[in-house]
């Protein structure tokens, strides 16, 4: 009899599960991280394996070119070699710094002191040198191995033919600081490697910057690039074409410089505000700062007692003394007490209050003609207080004085006239005395003005009234435009009163070159009219007046009206008037100034 023995049910033993379970979970823990890196990580891994073996490498937009309104180049682009560095790399191996100031032959402070200018963009080349030698280049260039974090490369930099004469207007460029950084970013465009620091190179930033193209290239085991792979090309800057000309700039710096003259020069266009030239001396020259200026040298410049940082057309002024008379003149208009068949009687001054101001000589009876050619203060004293100081002011006013004109240039300066807020600052409550009132009138006491600001007054004169706001620039020709962009005329200021007026003002002003105390300039085949001004002061321990003058020529169409200030310059038949007379010889009549331009001894004192 057999036993049949029914099969027995297996036990769940854990160890037996434990195998499946674990390989079920790291199965699903690969699944998840494939899942990972192909869903959650995919753009950022395909942006990686591009870039293995890839590097971008920035190139430098060309800075937009400057001309002159006869087609002078004033700023230009030459290629030269460049020597820059990564400020995060070459604090790990400062020998490399080290080792390119000894090939350059230069101090390696100089190399350290550039650098620290862009630590904006520690990961980026900035450069250290520029201009390099070709040789010392070369030899860098083949020692690339051991010198991390440098390179050496063309790049299109900012050159300027005159550095000297234009440097107030034009100013320069050089890598940006901090404040350019955040300046440039307000306009919601992207620092450049070079940007503009001051004049028309800061103003016209973002006409002037172009844009950055760059290159991809592959990259072999020491990160040396072995092929370009992409390009795009940089877009250069716009192309401005500026109302100066020239050779009128060179024309008036060239005589201050010579006679060692602090102060400026500026002639406008009286039918559009063009601004002809715009000179101030002394100057420095930008040049210097294109190759990365040492401390030393800025601080050599910075500490010039005679301060050739400051631009004297715009950023400076004085008191105008009689080249202030005019205003004069229009204020008794509007006050209605100008008579040009009125005699006052000069007999050697005017008397106000216990005070006498004194007058050039004892005229007798002048009229308004008379008294304009041979500068008489009592005249002008009699007037302004006929007038009254609120026609004084309304009338400085409505000419520009005491404000800025909005000129396309950095740095201009208001000036000052007496006014409610003056007056109060100074004697705690409004009060006016006789005496304010005489010295407005012969352009002197609590009044200043810059040479744009005479400049523009006698433009308005020229043109019967009517002041256009002074600009810089012509026309500006953007890339990828067929026709460039012209800068409108803008009428700043219109001074409403008949044409008799303006007549009259301007035949005494002709008188004053003619018969008055402005002989000296007379040329011959034109008539033109000016102003002479003498301002005293107490700057410099001088004994000598500033010396101003303010012309416009022709007579019968005045195509240009200047404004020239000489810092202790004496007389202003002396010093001024000169330079005056040479910018109107130029422009009117090129090819007899061609001959020759007046030395220092020919400014006789009339």
């Amino acid at each position: 009899m057999s036993v049949i023995h029914a099969p027995t049910q297996p036990r769940l033993d854990l160890r037996v599960l434990a195998f499946p379970i674990i390989l079920g979970l790291l199965l699903l823990g690969l699944f998840l991280r494939l899942w990972y890196f192909q869903v959650v990580k995919s753009e950022e891994l395909v942006e990686r394996a591009e870039q293995t073996g890839k590097t971008k490498i920035e190139r430098l937009a060309p800075r937009g070119l400057i001309y002159d309104r006869k087609g002078v180049m004033l700023a230009g682009i030459r290629s030269k070699l460049v020597v820059t560095a990564i400020s995060n790399e070459v604090k790990e191996h400062p020998e490399s710094i080290a080792r390119v100031a000894q090939i350059l032959k230069v101090p390696e402070q100089k190399l350290w002191d550039n650098l620290t200018k862009s630590t904006w963009r520690p990961n980026l080349p900035a450069p250290i040198f520029v201009d390099a030698p070709l040789q010392e280049a070369t030899k860098i260039a083949e020692s690339m191995d051991d010198l991390p974090g440098i390179d050496v490369s063309t790049q299109p930099m900012r050159f300027y033919p005159d550095g000297k004469s234009f440097a107030h207007l034009l100013g320069y460029v050089w890598v940006p600081y901090e404040d350019d950084v955040k300046r440039i970013s307000e306009m919601e465009r992207k620092p450049a490697q070079y940007v503009g620091k001051s004049g028309l190179e800061r103003i016209y930033e973002a006409e002037l910057m172009g844009t950055a193209g760059a290159e991809s290239v592959s990259t072999g085991g020491k990160k040396q690039a072995t092929k370009v792979i992409g390009r795009d090309a940089p877009v250069a800057g716009s192309k401005l074409t500026l109302t100066i000309d020239n050779d009128l700039q060179q024309i008036a710096f060239k005589m201050m410089s010579e006679r060692r003259f602090r102060g400026g020069a500026v002639a406008l266009d009286p039918k559009t505000g063009e601004v002809l030239a715009l000179v101030s001396a002394p100057s420095y020259d930008t040049r210097l700062f294109l190759n990365g200026i040492s401390q030393t040298e800025y601080q050599s410049i910075l500490n010039d007692a005679n301060k050739p940082f400051v631009n004297r057309a715009i950023s400076d002024g004085a008191a105008p003394g009689s080249t202030f008379k005019p205003l004069t003149a229009i204020a008794g208009a509007e006050a209605g007490v100008f008579s040009t068949n009125e005699y006052v009687v000069c007999r050697g001054g005017y008397k106000v209050g216990n005070r006498f101001v004194k007058c050039l000589g004892v005229h007798g009876a002048v009229n308004f003609k008379r008294a304009l050619e041979k500068s008489c203060n009592t005249y002008f004293a009699h007037l302004a207080s006929r007038a009254g100081m609120k026609h004084m002011q309304d009338a400085a006013t409505a000419v520009g004085f005491g404000q800025k004109s909005g000129i396309d240039a950095s740095g201009e300066w208001r000036g000052r006239i007496l006014d409610d807020q003056m007056v109060k600052l100074y004697r705690k409550r409004i009060v006016y005395y006789p005496g304010d009132l005489v010295n407005f009138g012969i352009g002197q006491g609590e009044l200043t003005a810059t040479p744009l600001q005479m400049a523009s007054m006698t433009a308005l004169i020229a043109n019967n009234g009517v002041g256009y706001k002074p600009h810089l620039v012509k026309r500006i020709q953007r890339p990828g435009e067929d026709k460039p962009t012209e800068v409108q005329p803008e009428i700043l200021h219109r001074v409403n009163l008949d044409i008799g007026f303006w007549n009259t003002l301007k035949d005494a002003m002709v008188g004053v070159v003619e018969q008055g105390t402005a002989q000296g300039g007379k040329i011959p085949g034109m008539l033109w009219g000016g102003k002479t001004g003498s301002a005293e002061h107490g700057r410099f321990n001088e004994k000598r007046s500033h010396s101003w003058f303010i012309g416009f020529a022709p007579a019968n169409d005045p195509k240009i009206a200047i404004a020239v200030f000489v810092d202790s310059g004496g007389h202003g038949s002396e010093s001024a008037m000169p330079i005056c007379k040479a910018l109107i010889e130029a422009y009117l009549q090129p090819r007899k100034a061609a001959s020759a331009l007046p030395s220092s001894s020919s400014a006789a004192r009339n």
